[in-house]
């Protein structure tokens, strides 16, 4: 039996002439929005990172725009993030400093790093309820923090 079909029964709604198909029907729908929604967010976030390393003059560059692709690979993409928060801000920092620019920082490696460490500690069932949103909250700073840099790069610069 369905759960669907036991909820109703429970419910002493025994009536299955069509609501458990709707119901079924609807179970579809919501996971397809929800789906399309994961999809829309890793196009805005690979986008960010894309645009970011495009922006940086290719001498300066420890990892091609291309390359941030490699994120979509499963079990290899959990490697690949320390890889990517890693090569962008020291990408931008190498440029930075060859323009004679210092205040900028580490460009964000120090939380790009504390990022991808708790992306993977969120993979553990129990603890994830707390490092999964923090996880979250510190990949936007990372992206808001390249998508800054990028900005302070003249457009000229692109690739």
């Amino acid at each position: 039996m369905s759960p669907l079909l036991a909820w109703q029964e429970f419910n002493g709604n025994g009536a299955t002439d069509g609501s458990a198909a709707a119901g079924a029907a609807m179970l579809i729908i919501v996971v397809a929005l929800l789906l399309a929604a994961a999809i829309a967010m890793a196009v805005l976030v690979y986008y960010v990172l894309y645009s970011s390393v495009a922006r940086i003059p290719p001498q300066f560059r420890l990892i091609e725009p291309g390359q941030v692709f490699l994120l979509l690979i499963p079990i290899f993409n959990f490697y690949w993030l320390f890889v990517v928060n890693t090569k962008i801000p020291q990408s931008f920092r190498q440029y930075f400093a060859s323009i004679g620019r210092h205040d900028v920082g580490d460009c964000g490696e120090q939380l790009g790093l504390w990022s991808a460490t708790l992306t993977i500690v969120s993979l553990i069932p129990c603890v994830n309820f707390i490092t999964g949103p923090i996880a979250s909250i510190m990949a936007i700073v990372v992206l808001i923090k390249f998508w800054s840099l990028r900005n302070q790069i003249p457009a000229s610069k692109f690739a």
